[in-house]
This record gives structure tokens, C-alpha cells and sequence, in this order.
């Protein structure tokens, strides 16, 4: 986090110098960003990255981009156009492949745990997806593996207790409440 913060005030400075343009857009980005920055939000808990935590922040990369092809379709028209139509196809490949994870929660939540298997927010979310289809199993799997990683977050031990309680485990259901009610009372 303390090299991410270096290089943000790097691009900043170095930003600004070239124009005030230029410098409010790094400025922008760097500033709405940084609330988000793992440093600070492991101090709050919370987790280390979500895309909607971009969406304000990347006002300032676009009107970097815009300052990009203002400056090289005066210079070299031919190459800005090649290089934009590169990053933009580019970057419309990857949407359309992430687009393929966000088909519903089940498969959002697994292609999470596959690049992050130690998020416990994941794991949880994964869970409460296998457990709105029925598969329980593979539901208390993930909730085991959400208390794992954070022993002290009541809500998988929650969401078990409910797992238990539609099975029909009267007793496990019991303690996961207990349980679940001391972490969180």
C-alpha cells in the first residue's frame, strides 16, 4: 500500500507538470481511490477490492485518455488511432470475458473465490448462493471456509445456523445461533 501511495503521488506530481489538466485528472483518480486503498480498508475491515469502487475514480484515466488522443491525433494521427483502437479492443474483450462471471450470483461469487480463495466475504456470498439453490453441502463448505478466515465475523456462523436449521439439525443449528449471538451480540 505505501508503494501504491508513492506511485499515486508520483503520477500526481508528474501529471501536474505537464498540464493542469493532466494533474486534475491523476489528482481525481488518486483521490477517490485512495478511501479504497488496501492499507486503509484492512484498518476497517473491510475487503481489499471491488469493481464499484472504481467507478468514480476512473473519471480521471478517461479524461487522461481524452488528453491522449487530443495530443497524438495532432502529432501522429495514424499511430493514436492504432494504439486507441488496440486499448479499446482490448479493454472490450476483458469486459465481455468478466461479463461471463456476473451471469448470476453463483457464478460471480465462484470466479471470485477462484482468484481470491482467502476472502471470507466471498466465501460467505458463495455460500448463501449454494444455499438459495439447495445444494447444502457445498453451502456449508463455504461457510466453514468464511469462519476460517475470519473467526471473529459472526455471519457464516449465522448463516450456518440457518443451514442447520432447514436441514432439520435441531442441535447444530442451536449452537451455531449461540455461537453466532457471542460474536455479535
Amino acid at each position: 500500500s505505501i508503494g501504491v501511495l508513492a506511485a499515486l503521488a508520483g503520477a500526481v506530481a508528474w501529471a501536474a507538470r505537464r498540464s493542469a489538466v493532466a494533474g486534475f485528472a491523476a489528482t481525481w483518480a488518486a483521490l477517490t481511490y485512495l478511501p479504497h486503498l488496501p492499507l486503509i480498508a484492512t484498518l476497517h475491515n473491510q475487503q481489499l477490492f471491488a469493481e464499484h469502487w472504481l467507478y468514480l475514480a476512473l473519471f480521471g484515466p478517461a479524461l487522461g485518455f481524452g488528453l491522449f488522443l487530443r495530443e497524438g491525433l495532432r502529432r501522429r494521427p495514424r499511430a493514436t488511432v492504432a494504439l486507441a483502437a488496440l486499448i479499446v479492443l482490448g479493454l472490450g474483450l476483458r469486459t465481455a470475458a468478466r461479463c461471463r462471471d456476473w451471469r448470476d450470483d453463483l457464478s460471480l461469487w465462484s470466479a471470485t473465490v477462484r482468484t481470491f480463495p482467502e476472502c471470507g466475504r466471498a466465501r460467505n456470498l458463495l455460500g448463501m448462493a449454494h444455499f438459495a439453490r439447495g445444494l447444502y453441502e457445498a453451502a456449508r463448505g463455504e461457510f466453514g471456509q468464511a469462519g476460517r478466515i475470519d473467526p471473529t465475523w459472526y455471519l457464516p456462523v449465522y448463516h450456518l445456523a440457518q443451514l442447520h436449521l432447514r436441514s432439520g439439525r435441531l442441535v447444530e443449528a442451536e449452537e451455531a445461533f449461540v455461537k453466532a449471538l457471542s460474536l455479535n451480540p
